[in-house]
């Protein structure tokens, strides 16, 4: 006769290793239910200065454009595109193709964005990665150009092929250069080492964001464009052993010219235990980072 033991039977060990499972099984069982989402509809579109924000709140209607940078995906560029027009139907969108289908063309035009195509700069099809500086430069080089053209922009937000904009972004909850971080992600050990080694402080915070989805400050961005000191910046990582990821370079270039970083509360990710556990049931998510539903 097989012998079960019960729960009196287990050590401390035994026991702790079936509480971890059990919560293993509910996390992967939450995670295959589909999150809240609004209901889907197309539209058809035919010395570094420091710059200090931190007790800066914007009103909720100020100027806000986009800037996506797309490859191929056609299905997930449209609707990317869809969920913004749905609530910013005369927004300036910036698209530049990084030498990937040339039919995202016409999925531009039909949005009613403006388009660009260069040469392939990222090294992954998946995500926005570097191999070298010169690529890592061209990709930020392209950022700053869409703010020179629209100067009246107080806002840039990162669109990628897994963001979705969930309801318009009350800008009054972004206090910092850079909107969107989480504070368990940080910076690679290099990259910390040569912004202290050059602005000769300890850094007391390391976490980086600017994943899609991302805010970005357009008077930030043009302070970084007139001092025209970040190509040089963008060189000091060269011999890091590591793809230079955008979100890291571009939360470096913040902390080099003393911007501040810092999340909305609007913003989340599909891979964060608050999502997975209870915000992706509520109606607190503007702009949700990791839905990758329209990958082919």
């Amino acid at each position: 006769m097989i012998h079960t033991p019960s729960m009196q039977s287990l050590n401390e060990t035994q026991m702790l290793v079936l509480i971890f499972c059990v919560c293993v099984l509910v996390v992967t069982i939450i995670s295959t239910f589909p999150g809240k989402s609004m209901p889907s509809r197309r539209v058809h579109c035919h010395k570094f200065q420091a710059v200090h924000f931190d007790n800066y709140t914007s009103p909720v209607n100020q100027n806000l454009s986009a800037y996506y940078q797309c490859y191929a995906r056609p299905k997930a560029v449209m609707k990317v595109l869809d969920r913004v027009r749905i609530f910013y139907p005369d927004m300036r969108i910036v698209m530049y193709n990084d030498g990937g289908n040339r039919y995202l063309e016409q999925i531009a035009v039909n949005y009613g964005a403006e388009y660009y195509y260069g040469r392939k700069s990222s090294t992954r099809v998946t995500a926005l990665y570097f191999r070298c500086v010169d690529h890592a430069k061209e990709f930020f080089q392209r950022i700053l150009e869409v703010t020179k053209l629209g100067t009246g922009d107080d806002w840039i937000i990162l669109l990628e092929d897994d963001v979705n904009v969930l309801k318009r972004i009350d800008t009054r909850g972004l206090k910092y250069d850079l909107n969107g971080v989480y504070d368990l992600n940080h910076l690679n050990p290099f990259i910390v080492r040569v912004i202290e080694s050059v602005t000769r402080k300890k850094m007391h915070q390391d976490f980086f964001g600017c994943a899609g989805g991302c805010i970005l400050r357009g008077e930030f961005l043009r302070n970084i464009t007139r001092l025209d000191r970040w190509k040089g910046m963008i060189d000091m990582l060269h011999g890091a052993d590591l793809d230079i990821g955008s979100d890291q370079m571009i939360s470096f270039l913040t902390y080099m010219h003393g911007g501040s970083l810092g999340q909305y509360h609007g913003y989340s990710d599909t891979t964060w235990w608050e999502y997975i556990f209870w915000r992706r049931w509520t109606d607190s998510i503007e702009v949700l980072h990791g839905d990758k539903s329209s990958y082919t």
